[in-house]
């Protein structure tokens, strides 16, 4: 029992999809969906984060609460032994995702840390779009 505790990961993440509205279109033509990513840290120290996106070609994203946009990646600080929630928006203009009403695409997140073996995990999840797009001539 001693080695199952010990050997135990000690990070968990959990992805929660907006369900409504599931997709917005911005001005710029491009589709927005909205998840709440949440960072369990199991450890009695502080860690940081780096949250980036897989097989979602031409995806943003932005975090509620902080000024930048259109990032390819962002970094989330942890509190030991606690749970952060970050409002996250993944937006793409992609033709391709837009033509599917449902594209699955994974949140890469990985530790940064300056030595040892960093923890990182991927978590699957799925991005809406209409299905059409109005072009205009």
């Amino acid at each position: 029992m001693l080695v199952s505790l010990l050997s135990r990961d000690r990070l968990d993440v959990n992805i929660v999809p907006d369900r409504n509205p599931l997709y917005v279109q911005l001005s710029d033509g491009s589709i927005r969906n909205g998840y709440t990513v949440k960072i369990l840290n199991m450890k009695q120290e502080p860690r940081s984060f780096r949250i980036t996106l897989k097989d979602l070609p031409g995806a943003t994203m932005e975090m509620v609460g902080e000024n930048a946009k259109g990032l390819s990646s962002l970094d989330v600080a942890v509190e030991p032994d606690k749970l952060r929630a970050v409002k996250i928006y993944v937006a793409t203009s992609d033709k391709d995702v837009l033509e599917d009403q449902r594209s699955d695409f994974s949140f890469e997140v990985i530790e940064l840390t300056q030595g040892g073996v960093p923890e990182s995990g991927s978590y699957e999840t799925v991005f809406h779009a209409p299905g059409e797009i109005d072009e205009e001539d």
